[in-house]
């Protein structure tokens, strides 16, 4: 208590920084252009990557993410299935995600899949990996992604899109916007489907015995998703701007199972309305009131995923928050922004296939408050920013999930107080060259599903503690306009350490799953960028990661699962005239599969080529080959990717 009285003082007490914060050192940049141009290298050091201004069916903000060093993208299926996110060597439970400052993971574990987004729909994409402004809140123990829509254009604008491909997928959008003098308005409609009937080796459960593989089909993995959005905007004066936005998600997909034991009837259902309404007056008050409802359906009648027994399971998550800041400049040399985020989470489960369908509700309240100083010296040559949050949550738990047939539900309330604290240095030391270094000390509450568990799967467990990480890191920057036939180089070097305390993980008991906290783990590495324009129509940006995660807790030594030693990333554009080639080259060293280290998966390699040609500023078709090569490997146990295939795409803008 004394501590968040002490916060609370400070933030009263400051008088807050502009909107923008001038200094983004580990933020990773990317803007949404219609034409090709240059590689952007803005003196923060933030790292760009242009994005076409509509591509083919496959590119989502996955295809993008993946690129930049220190991100690594775990899939689980086939086109438009799930995706998790690990940012140096993290789980995609503690990396924050947030769209237009939505958080997008909430308390009952759901996160939003990004690869249903359409990536012509933003404006930039940015990853925080260690320091994390104060604009987002949070308890980013892991890093954190903000996908930030595009602008509206003045003036009368719609286009439209059509995407074909392999695995009998496509993709149907069209939009319109309004631009006038006191109010923009955009909506729009995507639709995307596909059946995901790719093939692929089983090893029919004995993967260390190959004379029983066989080439099979995937199935029940078809997928659609329906998404209509609304973007709203109204300037009451040259201060004082209003916004709204909203996203509806209605998805249909077959629940595969896995590879070795597919299933022909489960499926799941799910509908989620995300709303967000922002007020802004002069850049010095900013409030962000943000809603998300998620019902999703899930029925597996024949008892094939999970626990073995039939299910039909309904769960319903809400989350209602409000994030106020006041931000101003104190003087040339030193700003603060300071301010308040009240969040509430209710969680309600049913099980229509039990004696008792109706589960009793639990709920989440938090109340965090921040401040972020930031300070420079000698001629904006030193820059030092702060952040520090005191988090405060309240809970009322109940493990009464009817999908349990046996005595021992409790209900609990418990009240959980922490903080985190994170700073931010760089120094330019030559005109070209920067030194940046960040420290922090971040904290993630546990999930509801990880509490009180989820129906029919896991076991909740009240008595979890708090994710705890502290990381910190060191690099350089270098930038030059032009150096021999090399145009807008830009080279960046980071060393990086985390450590992880409490983690977080599930473990198998008497048939059920239970979290625990397991102990600690470490996290080193080092990542290195490059990126420039080569003579005059060539565009070239590489990337290269080591980071090498150890567990610290019951298998010491042993490496996390899902985390390559090493990764590569390069992409070759050649661009001229509304003409573009690229190839795009990723390969990644052995994981493993399992904590113990006994299934690994081997180094591979993906090589996508894509084309496109823009005609008259107004039409654009594209053709993309994704993983020529055809490597066909997995990144869970259990669920196979895809392996050769093919898209095309038309789209039309006026």
């Amino acid at each position: 208590m004394k501590r968040l009285i002490f916060i609370g003082l400070i933030c009263l007490l400051s008088t807050p920084i502009l909107a923008e914060p001038v200094i983004e050192i580990d933020k990773i940049v990317v803007k949404g252009q219609k034409e090709e141009a240059s590689i952007l290298v803005p003196a923060d050091g933030a790292q760009t990557v242009n994005i076409p201004y509509s591509g083919t069916v496959q590119d989502s903000p996955i295809e993008y993410l993946e690129q930049n060093t220190g991100v690594h993208i775990r899939r689980f299926g086939g086109l438009e299935q799930s995706t998790s996110i690990s940012i140096r060597g993290s789980s995609a439970s503690q990396v924050q995600i947030y769209l237009d400052d939505i958080p997008l993971q909430t308390t009952s574990g759901q996160g939003l899949d990004l690869s249903q987004f359409e990536i012509s729909q933003f404006s930039k994409i940015q990853v925080f990996k260690n320091y994390s402004p104060a604009d987002l809140g949070g308890q980013a123990v892991g890093g954190g992604v903000q996908l930030q829509t595009k602008d509206i254009e003045p003036g009368f604008h719609h286009r439209y899109g059509l995407g074909f491909g392999s695995f009998q997928t496509y993709d149907v959008l069209a939009e319109q916007s309004l631009g006038k003098e006191n109010y923009q308005i955009l909506w729009g409609l995507d639709y995307k489907r596909t059946k995901g009937n790719f093939k692929y080796l089983d090893h029919n459960g004995t993967p260390l015995n190959a004379t029983d593989d066989q080439i099979v089909t995937r199935q029940n993995n078809e997928k659609q998703v329906v998404h209509p959005y609304l973007k709203w905007i109204y300037d009451f004066d040259q201060n004082t701007q209003l916004k709204v936005q909203s996203h509806y998600f209605h998805i249909d997909q077959g629940v595969p199972g896995l590879s070795s034991f597919q299933s022909t009837e489960a499926d799941l259902s799910q509908k989620e309305f995300l709303l967000g309404v922002t007020l802004k007056h002069k850049n010095e008050f900013k409030n962000h009131s943000y809603l998300r409802l998620i019902q999703s359906q899930f029925s597996d009648p024949l008892g094939e995923i999970g626990v073995g027994a039939a299910q039909d399971n309904d769960n319903k998550t809400l989350l209602v928050g409000n994030r106020f800041t006041y931000s101003k400049k104190i003087s040339d040399r030193f700003k603060t922004k300071s301010g308040f985020e009240t969040q509430g989470e209710w969680f309600l489960p049913k099980d229509y296939a039990s004696a008792t369908d109706v589960g009793s509700s639990s709920k989440r309240v938090q109340m965090n408050l921040f401040v972020e100083p930031e300070w420079n010296a000698f001629d904006q040559k030193l820059n030092v920013s702060l952040h520090a949050q005191s988090l405060n949550s309240f809970y009322s738990i109940n493990n009464n999930d009817p999908s349990f047939n046996r005595p021992g539900t409790f209900f609990e309330s418990q009240n959980q107080n922490d903080w985190s604290l994170s700073s931010l240095v760089r120094y330019q030391l030559h005109s070209n060259l920067t030194a940046k270094a960040s420290l922090g000390r971040f904290v993630r509450f546990p999930y509801f599903y990880e509490l009180f568990g989820d129906q029919g799967n896991t076991v909740g467990n009240p008595q979890l503690d708090n994710e705890h990480s502290i990381k910190w890191d060191a690099g350089f920057v270098f930038q030059k306009d032009q150096l021999s036939f090399l145009k807008n180089l830009k080279v960046t070097l980071d060393y990086f350490e985390s450590y992880y305390d409490d983690l977080i993980q599930f473990e198998v008991v008497s048939g059920f799953a239970r979290a625990s906290n397991i102990g600690k783990a470490k996290v080193n590495g080092v990542e290195f960028s490059v990126q420039s324009r080569l003579l005059k129509f060539f565009q070239l940006a590489a990337g290269y990661t080591f980071q090498n995660a150890k567990n610290k807790a019951q298998f010491v030594g042993n490496d996390l699962v899902g985390r390559p030693r090493h990764e590569v990333n390069s992409t070759l554009s050649f661009l001229r005239k509304g003409f573009k080639a690229s190839t795009q080259l990723n390969w990644i060293d052995h994981q493993a599969l399992d904590s113990l280290n006994t299934q690994v998966v081997k180094n591979r390699m993906f090589v996508n080529a894509t084309l496109s040609y823009l005609y008259k500023e107004h039409y654009r078709v594209s053709f993309e080959a994704r993983n020529i090569n055809n490597s066909q490997v997995v990144d869970a146990v259990g669920f196979p990717l895809p392996g050769r295939s093919f898209f095309g795409r038309l789209d039309l803008e006026y």
